[in-house]
């Protein structure tokens, strides 16, 4: 399948909703129904009171606004139903409510909690919305246990909201964002969720410090991808349980002189030193590699494609990069964040959307003094069959690559092979001598 286009067509929906999102205001539905804070419900006969247990006894349309802290509404598996507007459950400043077996679809949001903590959502389904669950300022909440499906934007998106639990959902077919961390949501935990078929399944931007364990996301236009512009941000607690198509998130953070594992599914080198990433088949992320204050490692022959940014840099330095094939990337191949001094050679830049992208007087280094890069959109000419263009490959006034190559540079021979092809060789070679010792043999009789 070609994700390409798809991708890019992603890439410029989460530009737009991130410019977008903090302005977005709902239009209230006709038919709001109120937990009133006395106890009482207005607006339907569909809805019974028991105490503190709120119980759907059919099917309800309109919003549902709870004004009333410690309660439990019971959907009873019945639907609360919208027509694209308003909010479907509304919890502002609110505390300790459970919200369970319901099915939310029709609204702008399906379920918002506005400055509410200590409350829980669960067993439910939440589809066919704009906006699945978003929570703005708001802490300690719990979502478990739902199917949060077919939602145009992100399935769950917590913006400045931290120290919640988003555990065991089955997150799939939303328009762009599984989850959606964002804009000062850290010391979040999100454990042993479903992630499939969404735009991008998880996404981090601007904080730090939330952890994720046993999250399986695949098939994804993007599975993974962390973003931000300084250190802190970088900082999470993301261990190898998690799985992008079936391959674990290698997210190293303080790590020196280690080799990343062959079977990783996507890398984050943060705050790292001599780390080395060989070989790996890295693709369907928000960036395949990431490395965030890293010095001194070695990025070489790796397959790096469809993914949105390839190689994503910040205020890295010292670096190796060579021998790779950075291919069909939405965004751009190496993306370069206040990253000075790495070194890029003997790498292959096919079909990526922009080969590179800088921020900030990043200087590099583009070639090893005799060969630079093959640059797939670049038609250069070369008058003395020597294989280099006869002009450098300018990226932009701090960056060329010097010594353009006029094609590309051959995969390198997988590690998995190498040793076949040596055992090989060996056998051949004894072979002959053995050959050989039987024929003297022979002739001396």
């Amino acid at each position: 399948m070609d994700k390409l286009p798809f991708l890019f067509f992603l890439l410029l929906s989460l530009c737009v909703i991130s410019v977008a999102a903090p302005i977005i205001l709902p239009v209230e539905a006709n038919g709001t129904i109120f937990i009133n804070a006395d106890g009482s419900v207005d607006g339907t006969n569909k809805i019974l009171r028991d105490g503190n247990l709120y119980v759907f006894t059919g099917d309800v349309f309109g919003s549902v606004v709870v004004e009333k802290d410690d309660v439990v509404i019971d959907g009873s598996d019945f639907s609360l139903e919208g027509t694209d507007v308003g909010t479907g459950i509304s919890l502002r400043e609110r505390t300790n409510v459970t919200v369970q077996n319901l099915a939310v679809s029709g609204f702008f949001y399906g379920v918002h909690l506005n400055s509410s903590h200590n409350n829980n959502l669960s067993n439910s389904n939440i589809t066919g919305n704009f906006y699945g669950i978003y929570l703005s300022a708001s802490s300690n909440n719990t979502i478990s246990g739902n199917d949060i499906t077919g939602n145009d934007y992100p399935g769950v998106w917590l913006r400045s909201s931290s120290n919640n639990e988003i555990r065991e959902n089955r997150i799939t077919g939303n328009g762009q964002d599984g989850i959606w961390l964002s804009t000062s949501s850290d010391d979040n935990q999100v454990l042993g969720n479903t992630i499939r078929d969404n735009g991008l399944g998880i996404r981090i931007d601007d904080y730090s410090n939330n952890m994720l364990r046993d999250n399986d996301l695949r098939d994804n236009g993007g599975n993974f991808g962390v973003f931000g512009s300084h250190l802190p941000e970088f900082i999470q607690d993301i261990d190898a349980s998690n799985t992008v198509d079936g391959k674990p998130i290698i997210y190293w953070v303080n790590r020196q002189d280690d080799a990343v594992p062959l079977d990783a599914g996507y890398v984050a080198l943060v705050d790292c030193s001599g780390i080395t990433a060989q070989n790996l088949d890295l693709s369907h992320n928000g960036q395949a590699l990431l490395l965030a204050q890293t010095t001194d490692s070695t990025i070489t022959q790796n397959n790096i494609a469809e993914n949105i940014h390839g190689i994503y840099l910040c205020g890295s330095s010292d670096n190796t990069i060579s021998g790779n094939n950075i291919s069909r990337n939405a965004a751009n191949g190496i993306y370069l964040y206040y990253s000075e001094n790495n070194h890029f050679f003997h790498n292959n830049f096919v079909n990526n959307t922009e080969p590179v992208y800088t921020v900030g007087e990043s200087s590099n280094i583009w070639d090893n003094g005799t060969e630079g890069n093959y640059w797939g959109s670049y038609n250069g000419t070369d008058s003395n069959g020597n294989g280099i263009t006869d002009t450098p490959y300018v990226i932009d006034e701090h960056n060329q690559d010097n010594y353009p190559l006029m094609k590309t540079i051959p995969e390198f021979p997988s590690w998995t092979i190498l040793p076949l092809l040596i055992t090989a060789t060996l056998v051949a070679i004894i072979y002959r001598k053995r050959l050989h010792k039987n024929r003297q043999s022979k002739r001396s009789y």
